[in-house]
């Protein structure tokens, strides 16, 4: 991920295969209530997954409504 997020989305999570890695921005936008995100570490092993927070950063949030992009490459619905 390059922006942000609340909470890494489950299905993000149940893509990686066993060894599969996933690190990512996550937090609440930097204002007053935070001053930074962390960089999240999410491990998939045979056992299930492990969470490692690894530094203080901070992102852009994601933002919703934006378009997505099909695996072929096509755009596709926002």
């Amino acid at each position: 991920l390059k922006a942000a997020v609340p909470e890494i989305p489950s299905n993000l999570i149940d893509q990686l295969k066993s060894g599969g890695i996933l690190i990512a921005p996550v937090g609440k936008p930097v204002g007053a209530e935070s001053f930074s995100q962390e960089l999240v570490k999410i491990i998939r092993t045979e056992e299930g997954t492990s969470r490692q927070a690894l530094i203080p950063v901070v992102f852009v949030p994601m933002l919703p409504g934006l378009p997505q992009v099909n695996s072929d490459g096509s755009g596709g619905q926002t």
